[in-house]
């Protein structure tokens, strides 16, 4: 009797705890709008309210996914683990039972009129997961920092075939000469920049930047926002003029430090140039605006830097990263600045060909 007795307090017991952990489910992958408005919404109090969803649960390495968060009342934060963050929610990442490396340095920003504006909108944040490794990466999403789980999944890095993206470096890699060559042409900027041979980055998708949702101009069978374009976008070409690789668009794009704005894919012989990985990620200063719609872009070509030879056939592709890119690492990378982000960050340009001088 003792015994039944024992085990029926230690089953009431085990009953109570369970019911007393809290109800975390995974998250859906999201294509469309409608998609991701139909996941169910999650009161975080004080007026906020958020839908969450995921680009895709699987992707090569070297790429990576975006994290969706569709969110009203939010102003995003001035101060804090902004890195973090995906609009007003926290993001873990761990691998196996290593948990993933955390940026902890406390970013902020300067408050602007557009704050008011985001917390009276619905917005969408969108956030970088990089995969820089094969394998299962358990992400947690929370209220807060500690706070109780609101969404827990696993997304898998694969070894399926993907073109690595470059940056590039500013200038044509000698100090003394860094000011890119003057051009006459109306309306047309003019930069310079280097090649790597190492380094891989993608655009970044900070998590901060908010896309305000408009529910009379939004078609909701439209494609989400991608962490990188799947198809060419006719907005934005590029084409060999000269000795410069002349990017031209149909609407305004930011041309100073294309460094800054532009990463890069090569191609030796038909072959794709896969560059390895950096161990530690220099960073850069920012500096002033200045935007156009045709940018001539003297690169210094080294074909060695891709192991090209004089003659060989070189292929070239360029990825348009309006809010700049981040390298593909463990650490989870956010800016201070904030501004109302568009579906036209990010462009796919097509690919030229040229013989390797």
């Amino acid at each position: 009797m003792r015994f039944k007795l024992s085990a029926l307090i230690l089953i009431l017991c085990f009953g109570r705890c369970r019911s007393e952990e809290p109800v975390v489910k995974p998250l859906s992958v999201v294509r469309i709008w409608k998609d991701l408005l139909a996941q169910p919404v999650i009161d975080l109090g004080g007026g906020v309210k958020i839908r969450l969803g995921i680009e895709n649960l699987k992707s090569p390495k070297w790429s990576g996914v975006l994290l969706y968060c569709f969110a009203e009342g939010y102003a995003p934060a001035l101060k804090g683990d902004l890195n973090n963050m995906v609009g007003p929610v926290h993001v873990e990442l761990q691998y196996g039972q290593v948990e993933h490396a955390q940026d902890i340095s406390v970013s902020q920003r300067q408050s602007s009129d557009m704050d008011e504006v985001l917390k009276r909108s619905k917005v969408l944040y969108c956030k970088l997961i990089p995969i820089n490794r094969i394998g299962k990466l358990r992400i947690t999403l929370r209220k807060s920092k500690d706070g109780d789980p609101l969404a827990r999944f696993e997304l898998e890095g694969t070894d399926d075939s993907f073109h690595p993206w470059m940056p590039l470096v500013f200038g044509n890699g000698h100090a003394e000469q860094l000011e890119p060559p003057t051009n006459q042409e109306k309306d047309v900027s003019v930069g310079a920049v280097s090649m790597r041979s190492d380094g891989i980055a993608l655009p970044d998708w900070d998590g901060q930047q908010g896309m305000i949702f408009d529910d009379k101009k939004r078609d909701m069978e439209a494609m989400l926002p991608k962490a990188v374009p799947a198809t060419e976008s006719p907005q934005m070409t590029i084409a060999v003029k000269g000795n410069a690789i002349r990017i031209a668009s149909t609407s305004d794009f930011l041309v100073r430090r294309p460094d800054w704005h532009f990463l890069s894919r090569w191609w030796v012989n038909e072959k794709p140039y896969i560059p390895k990985q950096l161990t530690e990620f220099p960073g850069d200063a920012d500096g002033l605006v200045s935007t156009g719609r045709t940018l001539d872009l003297h690169v210094t070509f080294d074909a060695e830097k891709i192991g090209a030879k004089k003659g060989d056939k070189i292929g070239l592709q360029l990825l348009y990263c309006r809010d700049e890119w981040s390298w593909v690492g463990d650490v989870m990378m956010a800016k201070a600045h904030m501004f109302e982000r568009d579906m036209d960050g990010v462009h796919l340009t097509n690919r030229v060909e040229f013989e390797a001088p």
